[in-house]
Protein backbone atom coordinates (compact mmCIF):
# COMPACT_ATOMS: atom_id res chain seq x y z
CA UNK A 1 0.00 0.00 0.00
CA UNK A 2 1.29 3.49 -0.89
CA UNK A 3 1.73 5.91 2.00
CA UNK A 4 -0.62 8.91 1.78
CA UNK A 5 2.18 11.46 1.79
CA UNK A 6 3.63 9.94 -1.44
CA UNK A 7 0.28 9.89 -3.27
CA UNK A 8 0.48 13.48 -4.66
CA UNK A 9 4.00 12.76 -5.91
CA UNK A 10 2.87 9.60 -7.68
CA UNK A 11 -0.11 11.39 -9.23
CA UNK A 12 2.18 14.15 -10.48
CA UNK A 13 4.58 11.58 -11.90
CA UNK A 14 1.75 9.81 -13.74
CA UNK A 15 0.56 13.11 -15.22
CA UNK A 16 4.10 14.00 -16.27
CA UNK A 17 4.67 10.63 -17.92
CA UNK A 18 1.29 10.82 -19.64
CA UNK A 19 2.06 14.29 -20.97
CA UNK A 20 5.44 13.11 -22.22
CA UNK A 21 3.82 10.14 -23.94
CA UNK A 22 1.25 12.36 -25.63
CA UNK A 23 3.94 14.75 -26.81
CA UNK A 24 5.99 11.89 -28.18
CA UNK A 25 3.02 10.49 -30.12
CA UNK A 26 1.94 13.84 -31.56
CA UNK A 27 3.07 14.20 -35.18
CA UNK A 28 2.85 16.97 -37.73
CA UNK A 29 3.51 16.78 -41.47
CA UNK A 30 2.90 19.61 -43.89
CA UNK A 31 3.16 20.60 -47.51
CA UNK A 32 4.10 23.80 -49.29
CA UNK A 33 4.85 23.79 -53.02
CA UNK A 34 8.35 24.47 -54.29
CA UNK A 35 6.89 26.22 -57.33
CA UNK A 36 3.68 28.02 -58.32
CA UNK A 37 2.31 30.01 -61.24
CA UNK A 38 1.81 33.74 -60.76
CA UNK A 39 -1.81 34.59 -59.80
CA UNK A 40 -2.80 30.90 -59.72
CA UNK A 41 -4.21 29.26 -56.60
CA UNK A 42 -2.20 26.59 -54.79
CA UNK A 43 -2.84 24.62 -51.59
CA UNK A 44 -0.84 24.61 -48.36
CA UNK A 45 -1.72 21.95 -45.80
CA UNK A 46 -0.74 20.58 -42.42
CA UNK A 47 -1.56 17.13 -41.02
CA UNK A 48 -1.66 17.23 -37.20
CA UNK A 49 -2.18 13.88 -35.44
CA UNK A 50 -2.00 12.23 -32.04
CA UNK A 51 -1.41 8.47 -31.91
CA UNK A 52 -2.24 8.38 -35.61
CA UNK A 53 -5.64 10.07 -35.21
CA UNK A 54 -6.47 13.54 -36.50
CA UNK A 55 -6.43 16.26 -33.86
CA UNK A 56 -9.54 18.36 -34.45
CA UNK A 57 -9.84 22.05 -33.58
CA UNK A 58 -6.07 22.51 -33.56
CA UNK A 59 -4.49 25.87 -34.35
CA UNK A 60 -2.62 25.47 -37.62
CA UNK A 61 -1.64 28.54 -39.60
CA UNK A 62 0.70 30.10 -42.15
CA UNK A 63 2.85 33.10 -41.28
CA UNK A 64 4.31 35.26 -44.06
CA UNK A 65 5.70 38.77 -43.86
CA UNK A 66 4.41 39.31 -40.34
CA UNK A 67 0.83 38.27 -41.25
CA UNK A 68 -0.84 35.05 -40.06
CA UNK A 69 -3.46 33.08 -42.03
CA UNK A 70 -5.34 30.15 -40.44
CA UNK A 71 -5.56 26.75 -42.13
CA UNK A 72 -9.04 25.19 -41.91
CA UNK A 73 -9.67 21.49 -41.32
CA UNK A 74 -10.83 19.72 -44.51
CA UNK A 75 -12.74 16.46 -43.84
CA UNK A 76 -12.11 15.20 -47.40
CA UNK A 77 -8.33 15.31 -47.11
CA UNK A 78 -8.34 14.93 -43.29
CA UNK A 79 -5.86 17.77 -42.82
CA UNK A 80 -5.75 21.53 -42.32
CA UNK A 81 -5.46 23.48 -45.58
CA UNK A 82 -6.23 26.60 -47.56
CA UNK A 83 -5.45 28.06 -50.98
CA UNK A 84 -3.07 30.96 -51.64
CA UNK A 85 -1.79 32.99 -54.60
CA UNK A 86 1.41 34.91 -55.36
CA UNK A 87 0.98 38.07 -57.44
CA UNK A 88 4.54 38.52 -58.77
CA UNK A 89 7.36 36.38 -60.12
CA UNK A 90 9.38 36.02 -56.94
CA UNK A 91 10.46 33.71 -54.11
CA UNK A 92 8.20 33.85 -51.03
CA UNK A 93 9.44 32.54 -47.67
CA UNK A 94 6.96 31.62 -44.92
CA UNK A 95 6.30 29.16 -42.10
CA UNK A 96 3.58 26.61 -41.33
CA UNK A 97 2.86 26.46 -37.59
CA UNK A 98 1.07 24.00 -35.31
CA UNK A 99 1.34 23.45 -31.53
CA UNK A 100 5.00 22.57 -30.86
CA UNK A 101 5.81 22.36 -34.60
CA UNK A 102 7.10 24.80 -37.22
CA UNK A 103 8.12 24.17 -40.83
CA UNK A 104 9.98 26.72 -42.94
CA UNK A 105 8.79 26.95 -46.56
CA UNK A 106 9.88 28.65 -49.77
CA UNK A 107 7.81 28.91 -52.97
CA UNK A 108 9.15 30.19 -56.31
CA UNK A 109 6.43 31.82 -58.42
CA UNK A 110 6.89 31.64 -62.21
CA UNK A 111 5.15 33.40 -65.07
CA UNK A 112 3.60 30.35 -66.73
CA UNK A 113 2.43 29.61 -70.27
CA UNK A 114 -0.46 27.42 -71.50
CA UNK A 115 -0.15 24.01 -73.10
CA UNK A 116 -3.46 23.29 -74.84
CA UNK A 117 -4.09 19.59 -75.48
CA UNK A 118 -6.84 18.68 -77.95
CA UNK A 119 -7.95 15.10 -78.54
CA UNK A 120 -9.69 14.10 -81.76
CA UNK A 121 -11.41 10.81 -82.57
CA UNK A 122 -11.97 8.78 -85.68
CA UNK A 123 -15.14 8.90 -87.73
CA UNK A 124 -15.73 5.20 -88.20
CA UNK A 125 -17.73 5.48 -91.43
CA UNK A 126 -18.64 8.24 -93.83
CA UNK A 127 -21.92 7.86 -95.74
CA UNK A 128 -21.61 8.96 -99.38
CA UNK A 129 -25.06 7.86 -100.58
CA UNK A 130 -28.24 6.84 -98.84
CA UNK A 131 -31.54 5.66 -100.39
CA UNK A 132 -34.40 3.50 -99.21
CA UNK A 133 -32.61 0.54 -100.75
CA UNK A 134 -29.04 0.90 -99.51
CA UNK A 135 -26.39 3.15 -97.99
CA UNK A 136 -22.89 3.53 -99.39
CA UNK A 137 -20.50 3.67 -96.46
CA UNK A 138 -16.74 4.03 -96.71
CA UNK A 139 -14.38 3.45 -93.79
CA UNK A 140 -12.54 6.66 -92.94
CA UNK A 141 -8.88 5.96 -92.24
CA UNK A 142 -7.78 9.59 -92.43
CA UNK A 143 -6.70 11.31 -89.23
CA UNK A 144 -8.88 14.36 -89.71
CA UNK A 145 -9.07 16.87 -86.87
CA UNK A 146 -12.79 17.54 -87.14
CA UNK A 147 -14.41 15.34 -84.47
CA UNK A 148 -13.29 16.25 -80.94
CA UNK A 149 -13.31 13.53 -78.32
CA UNK A 150 -15.79 14.63 -75.65
CA UNK A 151 -15.38 13.43 -72.08
CA UNK A 152 -16.07 16.09 -69.47
CA UNK A 153 -15.02 13.73 -66.66
CA UNK A 154 -11.45 13.75 -67.91
CA UNK A 155 -8.11 15.26 -66.99
CA UNK A 156 -4.94 15.71 -69.02
CA UNK A 157 -1.72 15.35 -67.03
CA UNK A 158 1.75 16.48 -68.09
CA UNK A 159 4.59 14.85 -66.15
CA UNK A 160 7.75 16.96 -66.32
CA UNK A 161 10.79 14.98 -67.41
CA UNK A 162 13.51 17.55 -66.81
CA UNK A 163 12.77 18.72 -63.26
CA UNK A 164 12.81 16.65 -60.06
CA UNK A 165 10.93 17.57 -56.88
CA UNK A 166 13.49 18.28 -54.15
CA UNK A 167 12.78 16.39 -50.93
CA UNK A 168 9.51 14.90 -52.17
CA UNK A 169 7.59 12.91 -49.56
CA UNK A 170 6.42 9.71 -51.26
CA UNK A 171 3.31 9.75 -49.06
CA UNK A 172 2.01 12.12 -51.74
CA UNK A 173 2.66 9.60 -54.53
CA UNK A 174 -0.01 7.19 -55.73
CA UNK A 175 -0.28 4.49 -58.37
CA UNK A 176 -1.67 6.62 -61.23
CA UNK A 177 -4.24 4.04 -62.32
CA UNK A 178 -7.56 3.60 -60.60
CA UNK A 179 -7.38 -0.17 -60.88
CA UNK A 180 -3.88 -0.19 -59.40
CA UNK A 181 -5.03 1.67 -56.30
CA UNK A 182 -8.10 -0.55 -55.96
CA UNK A 183 -5.82 -3.58 -56.16
CA UNK A 184 -3.75 -2.36 -53.20
CA UNK A 185 -6.96 -1.83 -51.24
CA UNK A 186 -8.12 -5.34 -52.18
CA UNK A 187 -4.96 -7.17 -51.10
CA UNK A 188 -4.90 -5.14 -47.89
CA UNK A 189 -8.35 -6.27 -46.71
CA UNK A 190 -8.17 -6.51 -42.94
CA UNK A 191 -5.21 -4.13 -43.00
CA UNK A 192 -2.79 -7.08 -42.84
CA UNK A 193 -0.21 -5.18 -44.86
CA UNK A 194 -0.76 -1.89 -43.05
CA UNK A 195 0.11 1.56 -44.35
CA UNK A 196 3.81 0.74 -44.16
CA UNK A 197 3.33 -2.30 -46.40
CA UNK A 198 1.34 -0.53 -49.10
CA UNK A 199 3.69 2.44 -48.95
CA UNK A 200 6.65 0.10 -49.43
CA UNK A 201 5.15 -1.04 -52.73
CA UNK A 202 4.70 2.57 -53.86
CA UNK A 203 8.25 3.40 -52.79
CA UNK A 204 9.56 0.43 -54.75
CA UNK A 205 7.99 1.53 -58.03
CA UNK A 206 8.06 5.25 -57.24
CA UNK A 207 11.03 5.98 -59.50
CA UNK A 208 9.33 4.23 -62.41
CA UNK A 209 6.03 6.05 -61.84
CA UNK A 210 7.79 9.39 -61.55
CA UNK A 211 7.19 10.17 -57.88
CA UNK A 212 10.22 12.45 -58.02
CA UNK A 213 8.73 14.49 -60.89
CA UNK A 214 6.23 17.32 -61.13
CA UNK A 215 2.77 16.32 -62.41
CA UNK A 216 0.77 19.21 -63.91
CA UNK A 217 -2.93 18.82 -64.65
CA UNK A 218 -6.01 20.46 -66.16
CA UNK A 219 -9.65 19.52 -66.59
CA UNK A 220 -10.51 18.23 -70.05
CA UNK A 221 -13.61 20.12 -71.14
CA UNK A 222 -15.34 20.36 -74.53
CA UNK A 223 -12.53 18.58 -76.31
CA UNK A 224 -9.48 20.25 -74.81
CA UNK A 225 -7.43 20.88 -71.67
CA UNK A 226 -5.36 23.99 -70.88
CA UNK A 227 -2.38 23.15 -68.65
CA UNK A 228 -0.29 25.89 -67.07
CA UNK A 229 3.43 25.08 -67.18
CA UNK A 230 6.38 26.98 -65.71
CA UNK A 231 9.07 25.49 -67.97
CA UNK A 232 9.67 24.35 -71.51
CA UNK A 233 11.22 20.94 -72.14
CA UNK A 234 10.19 17.27 -72.06
CA UNK A 235 6.75 16.15 -70.83
CA UNK A 236 4.89 12.82 -70.73
CA UNK A 237 1.20 13.36 -71.43
CA UNK A 238 -1.68 11.22 -70.11
CA UNK A 239 -5.46 11.31 -70.29
CA UNK A 240 -7.52 10.07 -67.32
CA UNK A 241 -11.20 10.16 -66.59
CA UNK A 242 -13.13 9.77 -63.33
CA UNK A 243 -13.07 11.13 -59.80
CA UNK A 244 -9.63 12.15 -58.54
CA UNK A 245 -7.97 13.89 -55.62
CA UNK A 246 -4.46 15.33 -55.44
CA UNK A 247 -2.58 15.45 -52.15
CA UNK A 248 -0.78 18.43 -53.65
CA UNK A 249 -0.70 20.29 -56.96
CA UNK A 250 2.20 18.33 -58.43
CA UNK A 251 1.76 14.73 -57.26
CA UNK A 252 0.26 11.81 -59.22
CA UNK A 253 -3.51 11.66 -58.73
CA UNK A 254 -5.28 9.73 -56.00
CA UNK A 255 -7.88 8.06 -58.22
CA UNK A 256 -11.20 7.44 -56.49
CA UNK A 257 -12.94 6.02 -59.56
CA UNK A 258 -11.73 5.75 -63.13
CA UNK A 259 -12.26 3.66 -66.26
CA UNK A 260 -9.51 5.09 -68.43
CA UNK A 261 -5.79 5.75 -68.16
CA UNK A 262 -4.53 6.57 -71.64
CA UNK A 263 -0.88 7.53 -72.36
CA UNK A 264 -0.85 10.18 -75.10
CA UNK A 265 2.91 10.17 -75.63
CA UNK A 266 6.01 12.28 -75.16
CA UNK A 267 6.19 15.94 -76.11
CA UNK A 268 9.13 18.34 -76.32
CA UNK A 269 8.06 21.97 -75.94
CA UNK A 270 10.81 24.21 -77.34
CA UNK A 271 10.11 27.48 -75.52
CA UNK A 272 7.92 29.15 -72.91
CA UNK A 273 5.15 30.26 -75.25
CA UNK A 274 1.51 29.18 -75.49
CA UNK A 275 1.47 25.90 -77.38
CA UNK A 276 -1.27 23.66 -78.82
CA UNK A 277 -0.85 19.90 -79.14
CA UNK A 278 -3.29 17.78 -81.19
CA UNK A 279 -3.75 14.05 -80.62
CA UNK A 280 -5.76 11.77 -82.88
CA UNK A 281 -7.08 8.64 -81.18
CA UNK A 282 -8.84 5.73 -82.84
CA UNK A 283 -11.95 4.03 -81.48
CA UNK A 284 -9.85 0.95 -80.73
CA UNK A 285 -7.67 2.94 -78.35
CA UNK A 286 -10.55 4.76 -76.72
CA UNK A 287 -12.80 1.74 -76.26
CA UNK A 288 -10.31 -1.09 -75.77
CA UNK A 289 -6.98 0.21 -74.53
CA UNK A 290 -8.55 3.02 -72.54
CA UNK A 291 -11.12 0.99 -70.61
CA UNK A 292 -10.66 -2.77 -70.98
CA UNK A 293 -6.91 -2.71 -70.40
CA UNK A 294 -7.36 -0.62 -67.29
CA UNK A 295 -9.87 -3.18 -66.03
CA UNK A 296 -7.50 -6.05 -66.84
CA UNK A 297 -4.75 -4.39 -64.81
CA UNK A 298 -6.27 -5.70 -61.57
CA UNK A 299 -6.37 -9.39 -62.61
CA UNK A 300 -2.79 -9.12 -63.87
CA UNK A 301 -1.64 -7.83 -60.50
CA UNK A 302 -3.80 -10.42 -58.74
CA UNK A 303 -1.89 -13.10 -60.64
CA UNK A 304 1.24 -11.75 -58.99
CA UNK A 305 -0.37 -12.14 -55.57
CA UNK A 306 -1.33 -15.74 -56.44
CA UNK A 307 2.26 -16.39 -57.53
CA UNK A 308 3.42 -15.22 -54.10
CA UNK A 309 0.95 -17.49 -52.28
CA UNK A 310 1.82 -20.48 -54.49
CA UNK A 311 5.56 -20.07 -53.95
CA UNK A 312 5.07 -19.90 -50.17
CA UNK A 313 2.65 -22.83 -49.92
CA UNK A 314 4.72 -25.14 -52.12
CA UNK A 315 7.96 -24.14 -50.41
CA UNK A 316 9.71 -23.58 -53.73
CA UNK A 317 11.53 -20.56 -52.39
CA UNK A 318 11.88 -18.38 -49.32
CA UNK A 319 9.35 -15.72 -48.32
CA UNK A 320 11.83 -12.95 -49.11
CA UNK A 321 12.54 -14.24 -52.60
CA UNK A 322 8.84 -14.91 -53.25
CA UNK A 323 8.03 -11.34 -52.23
CA UNK A 324 10.77 -10.07 -54.54
CA UNK A 325 9.36 -12.05 -57.49
CA UNK A 326 5.85 -10.74 -56.77
CA UNK A 327 6.98 -7.13 -56.50
CA UNK A 328 8.93 -7.50 -59.75
CA UNK A 329 5.72 -8.72 -61.44
CA UNK A 330 3.79 -5.70 -60.10
CA UNK A 331 6.53 -3.29 -61.18
CA UNK A 332 6.64 -4.78 -64.69
CA UNK A 333 2.89 -4.43 -65.31
CA UNK A 334 2.74 -0.99 -63.74
CA UNK A 335 5.50 0.24 -66.07
CA UNK A 336 3.90 -1.42 -69.13
CA UNK A 337 0.57 0.19 -68.20
CA UNK A 338 2.17 3.64 -68.38
CA UNK A 339 4.08 3.17 -71.67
Amino acid sequence: MVHAKYLPLLIGLVILLSAGSLATNTTFSSYCPKIACVNQSFAIWGDYRDNGSVVYNATVNVTVGGSTYPLIYDPIYEDYRDNFTIALSQVVNYTINAPNFTQNCSTQAYICYTLTVKIWQEKTYRIYANTSQYAVKVRNYDKQLNTPYINDFGYVIARAGDHAVPGLNNDSCNLPTGSGQKFLEFVNIGNWMGNAGTQSIVNLIGDYIGCDKYWFKARYYNGQADILLPWAGNFSLYFLDGVMLWKNEYSPPDIVKSNMFLPLGEEVIPSKADYTDNFWISHAELNFFGSIMDTMFVPLLLVGFLIFVTLIITGITSITRALGITLLWWVMWTILRML
